[in-house]
C-alpha cells in the first residue's frame, strides 16, 4: 500500500511513502514543509531533522515519535499528542501547540519562542534550557516540568498550573506574567535585569 503526504494548500504530493501506515515510518530529513497531516498517526515516527514548517499536524498522533532537530516553525500541533516524543533541539517558533499534549516529552533545547501552548499538557516534561521567550502558557499544565535553566523573558503563564515544577537558573523577566501568587524565584528562577545585592 502506498501512503500519499500532499501540500496542505496547494494538494502537491510531498511524499510517498510505501507502507500501510505511518507509525514508525522513517522520514528522516523529509520535506514535509506545509504538509496536510492533520489526524495522522505517526506515533513512534522517526522525522529526525524532518522540515514540517507550516505543516498541519492538528489532533496528529505523534507520541514517542523521534524530532530531533525538526523544524515545526509556524507548525499546526492544535491538540496534537507527542506524549514521550523526543522533541530535543526541535524549532517550534511561532507554532500553535494549544491544547497539545507533551507530558514526559524531551524538549530540552528546544525553540518556543511565540508559540501557542495554551492549555497545553506539559507534565512532567524536560524543557531544560527550552526557549520560550514570548510564548503563551496561559493554563497549562506543568506539573512536575523540568525548566532548569529555560529562558521565560515576556512568557504569559496566567491561570497555569506550576507545581512540583524545577525552574532552578531559568530565566524571566518583568513582562513574564505568572499565575496570582506564585513567587518564581521560590523555585530557584533568575529575575533579569535583577540587582544582585552582597
Amino acid at each position: 500500500m502506498m501512503i500519499v503526504i500532499k501540500h496542505k494548500d496547494t494538494g502537491t504530493v510531498l511524499k510517498m511513502v510505501k507502507r500501510d501506515t505511518l507509525c514508525g515510518a522513517k522520514l528522516r530529513r523529509a520535506n514535509l514543509q506545509g504538509a496536510d497531516l492533520r489526524s495522522a498517526t505517526l506515533h513512534g515516527a522517526d522525522l529526525k531533522k524532518a522540515n514540517l514548517e507550516g505543516a498541519d499536524l492538528s489532533g496528529a498522533n505523534l507520541s514517542e515519535a523521534n524530532l530531533l532537530g525538526a523544524n515545526l516553525h509556524n507548525a499546526i500541533l492544535t491538540g496534537t499528542s507527542l506524549v514521550g516524543a523526543n522533541l530535543f533541539d526541535v524549532k517550534m517558533t511561532d507554532a500553535r501547540l494549544d491544547d497539545a499534549v507533551l507530558s514526559e516529552a524531551n524538549a530540552a533545547f528546544a525553540e518556543f519562542q511565540r508559540a501557542n501552548l495554551k492549555r497545553a499538557n506539559l507534565q512532567g516534561t524536560r524543557l531544560c534550557h527550552a526557549n520560550l521567550i514570548a510564548a503563551d502558557l496561559t493554563e497549562a499544565n506543568l506539573t512536575q516540568a523540568d525548566l532548569l535553566g529555560a529562558w521565560l523573558q515576556q512568557a504569559l503563564f496566567h491561570q497555569a498550573t506550576i507545581v512540583f515544577v524545577q525552574l532552578t537558573h531559568a530565566h524571566y523577566d518583568a513582562q513574564t506574567r505568572w499565575p496570582d501568587g506564585f513567587n518564581p524565584q521560590a523555585y530557584g528562577a533568575t529575575l533579569l535585569g535583577q540587582v544582585l545585592r552582597t
